[in-house]
């Protein structure tokens, strides 16, 4: 008949304010509140535990005026985009369809690919 009375953090309906960015260097990446500078993850969405971990892990981007630190977060999240993009690169197909052809042509001769100097694909000599 007693009722959980424990508070938990998924009840509280906290969200991540979009000035915090600006103010202490922070954003959303797959539902995780991340530091744009250390790429540290902050459990909870409040604003002291994110001017906690700015304050006294960033000291010197701290004394930034307002101005001074939206640039730097705008070059902190481009910098984030252009890591996460890195790996998203679009597939060459042609040249994996023509890896997997070599691969079969040097299993097929039962050689070893050091003793295979050339192999021929279609009258094509590929080094």
């Amino acid at each position: 008949m007693t009722e959980n009375k424990r508070r938990k953090i998924e009840n509280e309906g906290r969200i991540f304010n979009r000035e915090w960015t600006s103010k202490y260097l922070f954003t959303v990446t797959n539902s995780k509140i991340l530091c744009l500078v250390c790429r540290n993850v902050v459990a909870v969405p409040k604003e002291y535990n994110l001017r906690r971990h700015f304050e006294s892990n960033h000291p010197n981007l701290a004394e930034l005026d307002a101005t001074e630190r939206i640039l730097k977060a705008d070059s902190l999240l481009g910098n984030l985009c252009s890591e996460r993009n890195f790996f998203k690169r679009p597939v060459n197909v042609t040249a994996t369809r023509v890896s997997y052809e070599i691969s079969t042509e040097i299993a097929a001769a039962g050689k070893l690919l050091d003793l295979l100097l050339f192999v021929t694909v279609e009258g094509l000599l590929l080094l």
